[in-house]
């Protein structure tokens, strides 16, 4: 591609790392579903995935909730510090709150990255009549949901899964422009010598997001 050729000798390892699930990310936001400049849009599910959707919804236009739970705390509050969210909650019932205070009638789009029937929940309950929800995460088996809240609000449920050629174009462009700076999701660099601790610190979500330099840790 074109595109990802200008610029090379000038790029840094650390947010190209990120441009794989950064192209999912885009597929879904900019690709599959309109957003307009102030829509409302609530993302539940701050993981990397919640974080990259938060930031896009944004560099659209979009007024950003970025919802989770409790334990979710820390990662929200961040996402908040580096400009993600507009707004961030740990509870349906603040969500609820905040809607009332800024949009009439609910959400217009809401996007589940968490993939767990408790975040889809969430957001059927706060998207407005004929609304548009995006699915980034991913179940993994049988789902146990009633469909009927898609019905009752005749909301239009869109899929959005991996990447396309088209959305590397586009994140290459963002990245390239710099547009999104992805440097605050890798929380750890390590050489290649140092590999296991870098996979156990991703397993037991210690860091977003780790980055194994294979000829050792280099500034950026």
């Amino acid at each position: 591609m074109e595109v990802a050729d200008k610029g090379a000798d000038e790029r840094s390892l650390v947010p190209y790392a990120l441009a794989e699930p950064l192209a999912c990310v885009v597929h879904g936001v900019y690709e599959k579903v309109d957003v307009k400049p102030g829509d409302v849009v609530v993302v539940s599910g701050p993981g990397i995935i919640g974080q990259l959707c938060a930031k896009a919804f944004r560099l659209r236009g979009a007024h950003v909730i970025l919802s989770g739970i409790e334990v979710d705390r820390e990662k929200l509050e961040f996402a908040k510090a580096i400009g993600n969210a507009d707004v961030v909650v740990t509870n349906t019932a603040d969500l609820e709150e905040v809607l009332k205070a800024i949009s009439l009638g609910g959400a217009d789009i809401t996007c589940d990255c968490a993939g767990v029937v408790p975040s889809l929940d969430t957001c059927l309950k706060v998207i407005k009549p004929m609304g548009t929800h995006l699915q980034m995460g991913l179940f993994g088996g049988k789902v146990p949901f009633r469909l009927d809240g898609i019905f009752d609000r005749e909301v239009t449920y869109i899929p959005a899964n991996s990447s396309t050629v088209s959305s590397w174009k586009i994140t290459l462009e963002l990245l390239a422009q710099k547009k999104l700076d992805l440097s605050p999701y890798v929380s750890m660099k390590v050489g290649l010598d140092e590999w296991k601790s870098a996979f156990d610190a991703v397993i037991g979500k210690k860091v977003y997001k780790a980055l194994i330099m294979p000829n050792g840790v280099v500034g950026d």
